[in-house]
C-alpha cells in the first residue's frame, strides 16, 4: 500500500494532478484485483483437502484370506446395469454364479455367498416397476436373511464416479455397511464413504483402478 502512495507522489510531480489521480485509480484497482485473487487461490486449496479418513491417517486393509463359497449368487442393490458387468467379471474369473438381480429373501436358503452390486438408477427402477423406498425395504430384507442364514455378503461398487449421487447413495448406506468385504472402482470412492464404511464397521476393503481389475479381488475372495 505504501509504495502505492509513493508511486503516485512521483508521477503526480512529472506529470501533474490529472494523470496521477488516474494512475492511482488504476494501481488501488490492481491491488483489490491481486487480493481478490489470493482470496480465491486460498479457498480453492481449501476444497482440495483430501477426506476426513486420509487426513487422519486411517488405514483400510484388503481381504487378508478367502471368506465366500459357492454357491452363490449376485444381486442388484439399485437395479444398475453394474449387475451386469458383475456377472461378466465373474464368468471371467472362472466362478459359476446364479444371476438373481432382484432376489427375495426366501431365495436365500441354497446360497452361502451373496455378491451384492451397489448403485442405484433410476432407469433401471422404472423398469423393474420399484421404487427407491421398496428397493431398500428389499434388500434389507435380504440381508436380514442372509445374517441369519450365516451368508457371506461382498459388496461391489463398480459403477465409479457415474454411479454416486441421491439415489445410489442411499442404496450405499442401507447395504455396504452389511458387507464382510467390499469391492470398489476408486473414482467412486473420491469422498472416501467406503473407507468410512470399512472402518467404522471393520469391513475389508479393497479400491481397484477400473471395471477390469476388479475380477481379481472377487476371484481371490472365493475359497
Amino acid at each position: 500500500m505504501l509504495a502505492v502512495r509513493k508511486y503516485c507522489q512521483q508521477v503526480k510531480r512529472i506529470t501533474g494532478e490529472g494523470i496521477a489521480r488516474s494512475i492511482k485509480a488504476c494501481l488501488w484497482l490492481l491491488v483489490a484485483l491481486l487480493i481478490s485473487a489470493a482470496v480465491v487461490g486460498c479457498s480453492g486449496a481449501k476444497d482440495n483437502k483430501p477426506s476426513v479418513s486420509s487426513v487422519q491417517g486411517t488405514e483400510v486393509k484388503g481381504l487378508m484370506g478367502p471368506i465366500a463359497e459357492l454357491p452363490a449368487a449376485i444381486v442388484s442393490v439399485g437395479q444398475s446395469a453394474d449387475v451386469q458387468m458383475a456377472k461378466a467379471l465373474a464368468e471371467r474369473a472362472g466362478l459359476q454364479i446364479k444371476f438373481l438381480p432382484q432376489v427375495t429373501a426366501d431365495e436365500l436358503k441354497d446360497f452361502k455367498t451373496l455378491i451384492m452390486v451397489v448403485g442405484g438408477s433410476s432407469k433401471g427402477l422404472g423398469a423393474a416397476g420399484v421404487k427407491v423406498e421398496d428397493e431398500v425395504g428389499r434388500i434389507k430384507a435380504v440381508l436380514a436373511r442372509a445374517k441369519e442364514q450365516k451368508i457371506a455378503i461382498i459388496g461391489m461398487h463398480i459403477g465409479g464416479e457415474g454411479r454416486r449421487g441421491e439415489i445410489s447413495d442411499k442404496f450405499i448406506h442401507a447395504a455396504m455397511p452389511a458387507a464382510n468385504y467390499m469391492i470398489v472402482v476408486k473414482s467412486g470412492n473420491k469422498d472416501g464413504v467406503f473407507t468410512n464404511i470399512a472402518v467404522q464397521n471393520n469391513i475389508p476393503l479393497d479400491i481397484v483402478e477400473n471395471i477390469s481389475e476388479a475380477a481379481g479381488p472377487l476371484k481371490k475372495a472365493f475359497k
